[in-house]
């Protein structure tokens, strides 16, 4: 009878316990809310295009988290920390009953604790929100867990855990971890590395590898041997995995591209979360790493022999997207000088101390020496009718005193346009610009991408020269214009969406592009060695310009194909002179082997429609003539070609004579046969006006503009004639200014010792300089 009573007190204390248990686990189900187990903060990231992880920070909560799917983790890492950390996981709902019935029994036959039930799930929930473990938290976290894995998927559950453990001091996830510890990616672990970094998820501080490796040591291989038990691991893997060395050494995390990544991310801390749109496990971006590598490789090798001061930056786009695939803003740049937390850049400039490597030269508004050239002859071929095959004069021009003087000291006389743009003859390209217009030309230059310019009148004819300042990505946008033939790209680090550049904005004709690539595609401007390099030999045809800012402080070159532009500087980020620094012997040797790298060996296309190619007279550059007594095809826009034959030749007494313009007449009769290019011009014996020019044309901003009166080596006082009429005296030196109506003008003067000089000028305005597209460059 006694023996009946205790059954049946036992069956009844059961049947209670279970329905107390299953009461509680419905009223559980009804209450307790699934917690939001991706609501964590992660460590902003940054993935190349092939999604490669290349630069991380911080998280909000100051530890690293570098989220990775779980099919990035490796083939032994997830397979190990299921073994070890719940060998049921695939197959319970989210809780383990029969781990948990037996870690009841073992703790109370014991009277203490001497093992857990936690699954995986339920450890999901409890780094989701920690609390204190006790009695009834882990029922709320068991009823959580159970709940949980209604609405995720136990990959998804594993991939949260991975991501989110912790593996010591402030890092967090398998990712930071592998980096840490290994000094490489979670996928590549080895199978002695992931049971290493499971057994940390059981001590994070006891068995850090970096600070006890010979407890990190045995509880690795303790792990290893189970998973040997358990058949996950053939012995002959466990042997091996043992036998790998468990080293003290720290790896990094990656910090690659730095410049860029600051102009991403910027100088806030964002506080990423796990799950935020379009970058889950990290933000994508165009970048790729092995080119962005290489480019600095190149970089640094190409300034080796300068000083630290001197530095480069460069910067690749893809012209069909517009995608940096590399971009440096400071060669010298390494991963140990980020400095300790964010620096905003844009702010900083070039206010920092010279030589410190953070200082993102590419983001600095630099002179561009010669590189806008091409953009004034291209607003000259699609507006002025000039050609390719134009004649131009290189002739000394005098501005207020001043002579615009080729980089070589030298001048040319008569040139083409297409050698005077490949060759950055300064000269022609004030007179081109002055044919343009101030008004057309900042114009061009805006379009194109330096929206920044002010005003023509603060910069006159210095701005075909270097007389602004630009910045990298304008220079990008610019010549990427010009390797599309005319259609908009803007530079970007993010990667194209759907329908992006389906429909590009046209700026300027494919046909006066086309003719400004002709003119640019010369590698014969190259030096010897990287004209010569087997690489460039193999193909890729480069367009490209130089530019050298007076004082040799800055050097460009804009380089671009059909697929990419490119675009490097150097110079001393304080702005000082180096006299060994020149744009082609400099950079030359960098871009080569770069667009060789980009294999953009591309057939560049064909003359579009609107060019037409005709018989020009090898040095007029007009349609030849009956007497030119040389010929070429040549090309030109059809729309404002202009049909006058040669003006050069002409036949005189029965011969043919060449009739120079006065821009080259004085030039080509002084250049004796054989003599080569003409040295800079001296100042004369006698006075000579410089302002204004003799036979030059001045375009007023406004009516009722002033012009100078000026002249040089004159001696004592200067009597001033205008239209043959006396207007001043002034002494020598002195500067007057004038108002004249529009029209053609003479004015002469003369000095206390009775020499004399003239000059015919016309003046007018620029509303109708812009406006008149047959004012020629050249005064036949």
């Amino acid at each position: 009878m006694t023996k009946r009573r205790v059954w049946r007190g036992l069956a009844y204390g059961g049947c209670g316990a279970l329905a107390t248990g299953l009461l509680a686990l419905v009223l559980g189900w009804a209450l307790i809310a699934v917690p939001e187990v991706k609501n964590f903060a992660v460590s902003p990231t940054l993935l190349d295009r092939g999604q490669r992880l290349y630069h991380a920070r911080l998280s909000a909560d100051e530890e690293w988290l570098l989220p990775r799917p779980l099919s990035e983790m490796g083939p032994w890492l997830p397979k190990v920390a299921v073994s070890i950390e719940d060998k049921r996981f695939y197959e319970h709902e989210g809780v383990d009953f029969l781990a948990l019935m037996r870690a009841v029994w073992q703790n109370v036959s014991h009277g203490r604790v001497i093992s857990g039930a936690s699954t995986i799930t339920v450890q999901v929930v409890r780094l989701a929100k920690p609390q204190d473990r006790t009695l009834f938290n882990k029922y709320v976290e068991f009823i959580q867990a159970l709940k949980l894995e209604r609405h995720l998927s136990k990959n998804e559950v594993l991939e949260i855990y991975l991501n989110r453990a912790p593996f010591g001091g402030n890092l967090r996830g398998a990712e930071s971890a592998a980096r840490f510890y290994f000094d490489k990616n979670a996928r590549d672990l080895s199978l002695g590395e992931s049971a290493l970094l499971v057994a940390l998820l059981r001590g994070p501080s006891v068995y850090r590898p970096d600070r006890r490796p010979e407890l990190a040591r045995e509880r690795r291989d303790l792990l290893l041997d189970r998973l040997a038990a358990k058949g996950v691991a053939t012995p002959e893997e466990v042997a091996a995995a043992k036998a790998e060395p468990v080293t003290g050494r720290r790896g990094s995390m990656p910090r690659q591209a730095w410049h860029l990544s600051e102009i991403i991310l910027g100088s806030e801390n964002e506080a990423w979360r796990w799950g935020q749109a379009g970058r889950e496990y990290g933000l994508p971006t165009t970048l790729d790493m092995e080119l962005q590598k290489f480019l600095e490789m190149r970089l640094r090798l190409g300034l080796e022999t300068f000083p630290e001061r001197i530095a480069g930056a460069g910067a690749v786009m893809d012209n069909a997207s517009g995608g940096l695939l590399a971009y440096v803003g400071n060669s010298r740049w390494a991963d140990s000088d980020a400095p300790e937390g964010p620096v905003n850049l844009r702010r900083l400039g070039l206010a920092a101390t010279p030589g410190q490597p953070w200082v993102d030269c590419a983001l600095a508004r630099r002179s561009p020496g010669s590189t806008l050239k091409p953009f004034i002859y291209l607003a000259a071929f699609q507006h002025k009718g000039l050609t390719p095959a134009s004649l131009l004069a290189d002739t000394p021009l005098r501005l207020a005193g001043q002579a615009p003087r080729n980089f070589d000291k030298f001048y040319r006389g008569p040139v083409s346009a297409q050698v005077a743009l490949a060759d950055s003859l300064n000269a022609p390209a004030v007179r081109v610009l002055r044919l343009v217009g101030r008004v057309t030309a900042l114009e061009t230059l805006r379009l194109t991408g330096f929206k920044h310019l002010d005003d023509g009148r603060y910069y006159g004819d210095s701005l075909i020269l270097g007389g602004c300042e630009v910045d990298m990505w304008q220079m990008l946008q610019a010549y990427g214009l010009l390797a599309r033939q005319g259609t908009e790209v803007i530079p970007t680090w993010q990667p194209p969406i759907q329908a992006r550049n389906l429909r590009p904005t046209r700026v300027f004709s494919a046909g006066a592009a086309w003719l400004v690539n002709e003119c640019l595609k010369d590698d014969s401007r190259l030096p010897a060695g990287p004209r010569l390099n087997q690489e460039h030999s193999a193909g890729v045809e480069l367009a490209f310009k130089t530019g050298t800012s007076h004082g040799l402080r800055d050097v460009w070159l804009a380089a671009y194909t059909p697929a990419h532009t490119m675009v490097l500087w150097a110079g001393d980020p304080s702005g000082r002179a180096h006299p060994g620094l020149t744009a082609i012997n400099v950079l030359g040797p960098v871009v080569v082997p770069l667009a060789a790298a980009l294999k953009s060996a591309q057939v560049w296309p064909g003359p579009p429609e609107e060019v037409e190619e005709f018989l020009a007279c090898s040095v007029s550059g007009e349609p030849a003539g009956p007497h030119c007594p040389g010929r070429y095809q040549s090309f030109r826009l059809k729309s404002g070609a202009r049909s006058h034959p040669c003006r050069v030749h002409v036949l005189q007494g029965g011969r043919v004579a060449a009739m120079w313009p006065p821009e080259l007449a004085g030039f080509m009769a002084g250049l004796k046969p054989g003599s080569g290019p003409a040295p800079l011009a001296r100042p004369a014996d006698g006075p000579v006006i410089t302002s204004p020019l003799p036979g030059g044309t001045i375009v007023l901003e406004e009516v009722g503009g002033r012009i100078l009166l000026k002249c040089e080596g004159a001696q004592g006082m200067v009597h001033w004639y205008v239209d043959d009429e006396f207007y001043c005296s002034a002494p020598a030196g002195l500067t007057e200014t004038l108002s004249v109506a529009p029209g053609r003008h003479k004015v002469t003067m003369m000095d206390s010792a009775g020499r004399t000089a003239g000059a015919d000028f016309t003046v007018m305005y620029s509303q109708d300089r812009d406006q008149d597209s047959d004012l020629p460059i050249l005064s036949f």
